[in-house]
């Protein structure tokens, strides 16, 4: 019998190295020292299958194996393709004892200080499942007030804070592009950036990063002159800050030629389209709500796996931070089981440098 949405969401949640996808799979990926040991591990899978009567579509790619289940005939997810699920995991567990690789490091971050009421105190909650914050500085959102308890907030639970500079235009949020000169743009940033350094000293903390936000973080992935703006107000303010950047933008190309540390930047609640790039958010499917959906694309992106673009062909993002969007109300869900899958993984979930 085909399970319904809660059953299968429980049944993830005991196995969190098995994802879905295109709602009716199940997938995980397993790893091996070898490729004969992958080939054997593939061999003792089809045995089992057959045992069963019940197949997986199987992928053998030099030392890693992928297996893909659902059940045809259900049209669907069924409690057979989780208990098949959990013995390919025990055979696994025979082929490779230590199971987890190697700790690999990845950050999770999330933009914060730009709500009030009930939707801040969201916000808040979701610092305990962070590594790293983007604080808003201002211009597109928040106030010194909240700008204050925010960062105070951050520090208290050990959280990276960063700075999150937007254009001027708060009744858009920043999202709408303003036709600014360079110079404007590097002065905007400057100012942002000071304000925000000022209450995280002020609080006992330091500065960590800097990413910007909405319509001046988008142009800058294709804009060069926008991308050098930005990147000469970081120089000028504090040349040793990380900078985030959508992974393979000129924001990202601009500051490695400028010699600041850069973080690559992916987003798990984001679709994608073919080449890298962000769907826009005028498009309906630019963001996800799924809650199996957004923690696959966590764990491909951080693993530097496909997955499926908007176009539905395979896109591949190598990252070094994962954002989640705190300004819903499923945030908190999610960034919970986003990290816990990740741990669940093998990731050390950690700011940039530790």
């Amino acid at each position: 019998m085909r399970l319904d949405e809660a059953a299968i969401e429980a049944e993830l949640r005991r196995r969190p190295e098995w994802v879905r996808e295109d709602e009716k799979w199940i997938v995980r990926r397993y790893r091996f020292p070898s490729f004969p040991a992958a080939m054997a591990f593939a061999q003792a899978v089809g045995e089992i299958a057959e045992a069963a009567g019940h197949h997986p579509l199987i992928a053998v790619d030099y030392r890693a194996v992928t297996l893909r289940l659902s059940s045809w005939q259900a049209g669907g997810l069924t409690a057979l393709d989780f208990d098949l699920a959990d013995r390919f995991d025990a055979a696994y567990r025979r082929f490779v004892p230590e199971e987890r690789p190697a700790e690999r490091a990845i950050d999770l971050n999330a933009d914060v200080g730009e709500a009030a009421g009930e939707a801040a105190a969201l916000e808040l909650e979701l610092l305990s499942h962070l590594s790293s914050v983007n604080v808003a500085c201002g211009f597109h959102a928040g106030d010194p007030d909240g700008m204050v308890r925010t960062v105070r907030a951050a520090l208290a639970a050990g959280v990276a804070v960063g700075a999150h500079p937007g254009l001027p235009d708060r009744f858009g949020f920043g999202r709408r592009w303003m036709d600014l000169a360079p110079a404007e743009i590097e002065a905007i940033v400057l100012y942002q950036l000071g304000a925000l350094a000022a209450l995280v000293r002020a609080e006992g903390g330091r500065l960590a990063h800097v990413k910007p936000h909405g319509a001046l973080y988008n142009r800058a992935a294709d804009d060069p002159a926008v991308a050098a703006a930005i990147v000469r107000s970081v120089l000028k303010f504090d040349a040793g800050l990380f900078l985030y950047a959508l992974a393979g933008s000129a924001l990202e190309r601009a500051a490695r030629e400028a010699g600041l540390r850069v973080v690559r930047e992916g987003f798990a609640d984001r679709a994608y389209t073919a080449d890298g790039r962000l769907l826009s958010r005028r498009d309906p499917r630019a963001v996800h709500r799924d809650p199996a959906r957004i923690r696959a694309q966590a764990l491909h992106l951080a693993a530097g796996e496909a997955f499926p673009s908007a176009e539905g062909t395979p896109v591949r993002v190598a990252v070094d931070s994962i954002c989640l969007h705190g300004d819903t109300p499923e945030a908190v869900a999610h960034a919970r089981a986003v990290r816990a899958a990740l741990e669940a993984a093998g990731f050390a979930v950690r700011p940039p440098g530790g």
